[in-house]
């Protein structure tokens, strides 16, 4: 018997809806960090009722996007040195090491995406949207552990995609076009391609690493009380 496509069609509730509404929002930076969200005013503007924005808030909360104090007065959680340097670390452990396991067994196949990739990064350097900048940034991280081949690391990797696009986001509108994307990635692509295992997961280690750094500086106003 020959095998049929999986064309069930995944029925998702309006709690599942509203969450990814809010989701959206916080991803893109239009909910900043500490923003306040109300149930009764996203019930209105999402169209739905307040339960189900209370347990579309609730499945947010446990993906680490919003708190919850006092019962109801739910808010976009803080991104503090603590959360970036969880985040970042994170992302580090699992780029340095798909940047290593690509490295040393790298094909063809790889090199192609790979350069592909890195192109991206070159026609988004010259006057894209700060939107379609950070896509092109993730879509070269996230090609290097895709061509890794573990599937536990890609699995990890996708775990943490919303907390990466979280930081991006914020990071974006704090200071815009912060680095020059080709200049930036171009050494951790060229060690991949040439076979250095080593210096590929140590650039990928580092540039993580310098990201939080950049971040941490930046933010260090806000989180001391002054204007962001």
């Amino acid at each position: 018997m020959s095998a049929k496509p999986h064309l069930k069609i995944v029925k998702r509730s309006m709690a599942d809806l509203a969450a990814d509404r809010i989701r959206a929002a916080i991803l893109s930076g239009a909910l900043p960090p500490s923003a306040r969200l109300v149930e009764a005013a996203l019930a209105e503007e999402i169209g739905v009722s307040r339960g189900t924005i209370r347990a579309a808030l609730s499945e947010l909360e446990r993906d680490r996007l919003v708190t919850c104090a006092r019962y109801s007065a739910w808010s976009v959680a803080t991104l503090d040195a603590q959360r970036l340097w969880e985040i970042y670390t994170m992302r580090a452990t699992i780029e340095s090491g798909a940047a290593r396991l690509v490295a040393q067994h790298v094909s063809d196949d790889d090199i192609r995406a790979i350069r592909a990739a890195e192109k991206k990064l070159d026609a988004a350097e010259r006057g894209a949207k700060a939107a379609e900048r950070l896509a092109c940034d993730l879509d070269f991280h996230t090609t290097i552990v895709q061509r890794s081949g573990n599937r536990l690391l890609i699995d990890a990797y996708a775990s943490i995609m919303d907390q990466v696009r979280w930081v991006y986001a914020v990071s974006e509108r704090r200071s815009p076009a912060r680095i020059d994307l080709v200049a930036w990635h171009a050494p951790l692509a060229d060690a991949i391609c040439r076979g250095d295992a080593d210096e590929a997961a140590k650039l990928a280690f580092d540039l993580c690493l310098r990201s939080l750094d950049d971040d941490l500086r930046e933010a260090a106003p806000t989180q001391d009380g002054g204007a962001a």
